[in-house]
Formats: structure tokens, C-alpha cells, sequence
């Protein structure tokens, strides 16, 4: 099987074979391309709005050493075995990141927050359309139907 990086083709244009990989470097500069057609514009705009500011709530940084690109697991395990003595109050990314977080409330032991709070992922068992009190709600709801 060839490596799609090796595949050589011609150029529409001037017919030189090149790999594929160099077509669309060899395409801005090749004498032989018609500039006369129309560049690709979308026909209508979008009837979506464009998101904005949407919380990131899939991967966080280190709060100790600013390690960034962790999600909830890789938080856990990094800070386990990088920050396992470190007892600054500092504030938990994952919490704070949710809709009803306080982005200024430190924990005293983060070590021990982390472990305990963050065993699972929120998006796992959380609505983030929800407030606190309407997924309480939900909670005990549904606690009371499994009896």
C-alpha cells in the first residue's frame, strides 16, 4: 500500500506531477491556474448563530504548575503524582469551569477535593442546562422511584 504522503498526480493546471501533499502550495503560485473563476464564497449565510464564549469544560490546566490540556481523569492522576504534598489553596479549574463554579473560591485541600469530588466526570451524571437546585430536584425524584 502506498503512503498517501508518496502519491504523486499531475497539477489540473500545468500538468507537472508533484506529490499530492505540495497541490495546494503549487496552486498559488503555478503560472497556468485560471484566475478568472469565481473564489468559493458560501451561496447563502448561515441561518446558525456563530457560538460564542462557550465554557471549556472538556480539559483543564494544572492550578499548581499550570500544565495545560488535562481532562478530569488526567487532572487527577497529574496532580496525584506530581502535587501530592503541595497544600496550596488554589482554586479547583474543574468546579469553577461548570455553570454554577466560583471562579474565586479556593479549596483548603485540593489534594483531598479533587480525590473525593472528582472520582467521575461531571458531563457523566450533570444536565449543565440545569441550576443546582433543579438537579437536586432530579436527584431526589429519581432517588425516590428506585425505592
Amino acid at each position: 500500500m502506498i503512503d498517501s504522503m508518496q502519491k504523486i498526480a499531475p497539477c489540473k493546471w500545468c500538468h507537472k506531477q508533484m506529490p499530492i501533499l505540495q497541490h495546494k502550495a503549487h496552486t498559488a503560485v503555478c503560472d497556468m491556474v485560471d484566475t478568472s473563476l469565481p473564489k468559493f464564497r458560501p451561496v447563502k449565510e448561515t441561518s446558525q448563530p456563530i457560538p460564542k464564549d462557550i465554557p471549556n469544560r472538556s480539559t483543564f490546566s494544572c492550578p499548581f504548575c499550570g500544565e495545560a490540556n488535562l481532562d478530569t481523569n488526567g487532572m487527577v492522576k497529574h496532580c496525584n503524582e506530581n502535587h501530592a504534598s503541595e497544600s496550596s489553596n488554589v482554586v479547583c479549574p474543574i468546579c469553577s469551569s461548570m455553570p454554577w463554579g466560583d471562579t474565586s473560591q479556593r479549596s483548603v485541600d485540593f489534594m483531598q477535593h479533587l480525590n473525593l469530588r472528582h472520582k467521575f466526570s461531571y458531563d457523566t451524571y450533570a444536565d449543565f442546562s440545569l441550576d443546582d437546585d433543579q438537579m437536586l430536584e432530579r436527584a431526589l425524584q429519581a432517588s425516590l422511584q428506585d425505592v
